[in-house]
C-alpha cells in the first residue's frame, strides 16, 4: 500500500521541477506527480536516494560543495529540458498512479473488511500481545551478556594464573 499523504496532496499544474533534499517521501511525491527532481542531499539516506534517482534517469544531483549560481542554473536547465528525464519520470508516474481504487474507496474497503472479520485479529502485529521483555529480546541479551562475562572472567583467571606462575618461576626472591 502507498503512503496516504501522497494522495492527499495536490501538485500545482505549473510545477516543472521539484528541488528537494531528496528525502524518500519527497521523491515519492515527485514520482507520483511526474515531476523531475533536482536533489541537494544533506544527511542520512538522502545521498543514496538521489544517487539512485540519478542512476534511474529521472533526476539530477547537485552537491552543496559545488553550489554556485551557475551550477544551480545549469542543473535546473538540465533537469527541466532533458527529454529522457521527462520521459522517464512520466513513465514512473503512470506506473505509480495505476491503482485500482481511490483512497476513500480503499479506506471504506479496509474498514468493512475489519468489520466483516470481527476486528481482523489475523492482521494484528504479534507485538500487540507480547510483553516488553519478549519484544526487546531481554532473555537473548541476558544470555549474550552472561556468556561474554563468563568468557572474560575465565580468560582473566587463566591469564592471572599464568602470570603468577611465570613471575614466581623467573623472579624468585632469595632469602638468607
Amino acid at each position: 500500500m502507498f503512503n496516504s499523504t501522497i494522495y492527499l496532496s495536490k501538485a500545482h499544474r505549473n510545477i516543472r521541477l521539484f528541488i528537494t533534499h531528496a528525502g524518500l517521501f519527497s521523491l515519492q511525491e515527485a514520482t507520483y506527480f511526474g515531476v523531475p527532481v533536482l536533489g541537494m542531499p544533506v544527511f542520512g539516506d538522502q545521498m543514496s536516494n538521489i544517487a539512485q534517482t540519478e542512476l534511474e534517469g529521472w533526476g539530477r544531483q547537485l552537491k552543496w560543495v559545488d553550489l554556485s549560481e551557475q551550477s544551480l542554473r545549469s542543473a535546473i536547465a538540465d533537469a527541466m529540458r532533458n527529454e529522457s528525464i521527462i520521459e522517464e519520470v512520466r513513465k514512473r508516474s503512470s506506473l505509480m498512479q495505476d491503482w485500482p481504487f481511490t483512497p476513500s474507496k480503499e479506506v471504506v474497503y479496509w474498514t468493512e473488511y475489519v468489520i466483516r472479520h470481527n476486528g481482523a485479529e489475523h492482521l494484528r502485529s504479534p507485538l500487540a500481545t507480547m510483553s516488553w521483555t519478549e519484544m526487546y529480546n531481554i532473555d537473548v541479551w541476558i544470555s549474550i551478556v552472561s556468556i561474554i562475562l563468563v568468557t572474560l572472567t575465565v580468560t582473566y583467571l587463566i591469564f592471572k594464573k599464568i602470570f603468577k606462575y611465570l613471575t614466581s618461576k623467573f623472579f624468585k626472591v632469595k632469602t638468607e
